[in-house]
C-alpha cells in the first residue's frame, strides 16, 4: 500500500509536467493534432475472458469496463469508469463416483467496481502508448454450494486500484483500437479473488469535442 501511494504521488508530481511537453512533430502538421486536446470527451471499452479445464475442474471467466471522461490536458484524460465480471467453476472430481453423484462444489461470483481512472498517452502519433491507473470500490456477490447442498453466500466490499500499461492504434481521426496489460494493486484477504483480472485486455476509445 505505501508502495501504490507513493506510485500515485510521484505521478501526481509528474503528469503535469509530461502534459505540457511539447509532441516531436508540431501540432498544425500532425494529422492526429486535432484529437487528444483538453475539453474533449473520452469515451473508452475494454475487455478480456478465458476459461480452463483440469483434473475435474471447469471454469469461465469474463470482465468487461467501460469508461467516461474528460481531457484535462493535452494527452491527459480522467473520469470514471465501471467495471464488471463474472467468474463460474464447477468440481466434478467426484462426478462419476457412487458416493458423490453431484458435483463436489460450485462457484458463481459477480463483481462490480465503480472507480476513477486516469490515462496519458506520451504522444500524438498514429501508434500511442499510454499508462493508466484507476482506483475504487469493488462490491462482490455470489454463491459457493457444496455437494451436500449447503450454499455459502459471498458478499465483499472492498477497495481496489489498478494499473495498465498500453498501445493505443488510431483507426480514425477520433476512433482507436486499444491493447492493454492490467495490474491488480490490491491483495484480497478474503475469499473473493477474482475481482480484478490481471492480463490482457482489449478494447477501443472514441473522441469527441473540437
Amino acid at each position: 500500500m505505501k508502495n501504490f501511494i507513493l506510485a500515485l504521488t510521484i505521478s501526481g508530481l509528474c503528469l503535469p509536467v509530461l502534459a505540457q511537453t511539447p509532441a516531436a512533430i508540431p501540432s498544425s502538421s500532425n494529422p492526429a493534432s486535432a484529437t487528444m486536446q483538453k475539453g474533449q470527451l473520452f469515451i473508452g471499452a475494454n475487455g478480456t475472458g478465458g476459461g480452463g479445464r483440469g483434473e475435474g475442474l471447469r471454469s469461465t471467466t469474463w470482465s468487461g469496463t467501460g469508461q467516461l471522461g474528460y481531457f484535462i490536458a493535452r494527452r491527459w484524460a480522467t473520469g470514471l469508469q465501471f467495471s464488471y465480471g463474472n467468474y463460474r467453476s464447477i468440481n466434478n472430481l467426484a462426478g462419476a463416483s457412487s458416493f458423490f453423484p453431484q458435483p463436489i462444489w460450485k462457484r458463481n461470483e459477480s463483481n462490480f467496481s465503480p472507480e476513477l481512472f486516469t490515462r496519458y498517452y506520451f504522444t500524438d502519433w498514429k501508434v500511442k502508448p499510454f499508462v493508466q491507473a484507476s482506483t475504487g470500490w469493488n462490491l462482490a456477490t455470489g454463491e459457493y454450494i457444496e455437494v451436500n447442498g449447503e450454499t455459502t453466500n459471498i458478499r465483499d466490499n472492498s477497495f481496489t486500484a489498478k494499473a495498465a500499461l498500453g498501445v493505443s492504434f488510431r483507426i480514425g481521426k477520433r476512433a482507436s483500437v486499444d491493447l492493454l496489460y492490467s495490474k491488480s494493486l490490491t491483495r484480497y484477504t478474503t475469499p473473493t479473488t477474482f475481482a480484478d483480472l490481471d492480463g490482457l485486455r482489449l478494447g477501443g476509445t472514441f473522441l469527441i469535442g473540437k
